[in-house]
Parts: structure tokens; sequence; C-alpha cells
């Protein structure tokens, strides 16, 4: 094993212990995040993070749509066992404003490993330790632990913050009570295509 393997190997397992250590010593009431003190609380802009085919995606280019964001890691099991509920939702609600994406706080071919074997058909996208802890760290998430999934309305304003495994009938209900109306849906999308 090369020098560069070796040191990527060690510093992944040492972030899963760290994120493993965190979520086993928070108890459930921890896992649910306060809502936003402030009512206006918004998705940061700019924030570009690229997919694994390494094309560059700005958080910005879901604007208009309910946006779903979902970090995630191989390793994190209520991660892994949410996913499939994740893909139904991109599915079901998908043509009606739905976007799901999936910041992976990974080794990106772990990601890609994880994406084909559970057919996520949503983006997921990589960055480094870094770029996502602060990025979730920004987005309330001061824990690092995983799963954490942030509910952006179309006009970027923070509806819901999660810290811990959604069900998917939670998935379900949070999504249904929050998509836009049909109207503005096809508006959106309209308006995003031009």
């Amino acid at each position: 094993m090369s020098k560069k393997a070796l040191i990527g190997t060690v510093f992944v397992a040492l972030a899963a212990a760290g994120v493993g250590y965190l979520l086993q010593t928070y108890s459930l009431r921890a896992n649910r995040l306060p809502e936003p003190a402030i009512a206006h609380d918004m998705l940061p802009s700019g924030v570009v993070l690229n997919d694994l085919t390494g094309q560059s995606h700005s958080l910005d280019d879901w604007s208009g749509k309910l946006l779903l964001i979902n970090f995630w890691a191989s390793w994190c099991g209520p991660c892994l066992d949410e996913m499939p509920e994740l893909v139904k939702a991109q599915q079901k609600y998908g043509a009606a404003g739905l976007q799901i994406i999936g910041p992976a706080v990974d080794d990106p071919e772990a990601a890609q490993n994880t994406q084909a074997q559970l057919h996520i058909s949503y983006p997921v996208l990589v960055g480094s330790p870094q770029l996502l802890l602060g990025l979730m760290k920004q987005l309330g998430n001061d824990q690092g632990g995983l799963p954490f999934t942030v509910l952006v309305a179309p006009d970027g304003h923070i509806i819901k913050r999660q810290l811990g495994q959604l069900s998917g009938a939670e998935i379900d209900a949070l999504i249904s009570a929050n998509l836009p109306p049909p109207a503005a849906a096809a508006s959106a999308a309209a308006s995003g295509s031009s």
C-alpha cells in the first residue's frame, strides 16, 4: 500500500471513529436539532461541490425547487438505511418540484461504490472534509453527526433541519407538506430551463 493510500485510509478511519463517537454520546433528544431561531435562515449561496464524475455544482443550481440535502457517509449505518427511502421520494416527487442531493462526507470512491450498490438516482456530491463539515456547521449541525438532512424551500429559506435518520413516513410527510403548489413548480421549472 502506498504512503498516500495509507494516509487516506487512516484519515477515513479516524473520521469514522470520531463521528461514531459523537453519534453514540448524544441521546435521542439531542438528535432533533432545534428549528432555526431566525425565520429567515437561508441556504448559503456560492457553495460548490463536485459530483462523482467531477462536474461542479453550486447549491444555487437547484434554486426554485424544494431541495432536500442529505449529508451521509458509506460507513454510517443509519445513513444507508434511510437512502432507499430518499431514492423513492426523489422518484415520487421529482416531477412535482423536489430535488434531493446527497453530499458524502466520505472518500469519493466509497461514495461511488455506495451509489452503485444502492442505486442512488439523485446527485451524490463530494468535497473536502473541511468544506463539508463547515457546510454542515453553517446549516446548523454543530455536532458533525450523520445523517444530517436540511429541507430548503424553493426561495432558499431553510424549512427543517434533522440530525439522525428519517423514516420513510417522515420523509414523505415532510416533502408532501412543503412541496410548492403545482402552478409554482411548473413556473419554477420553466424559468430554470430558460
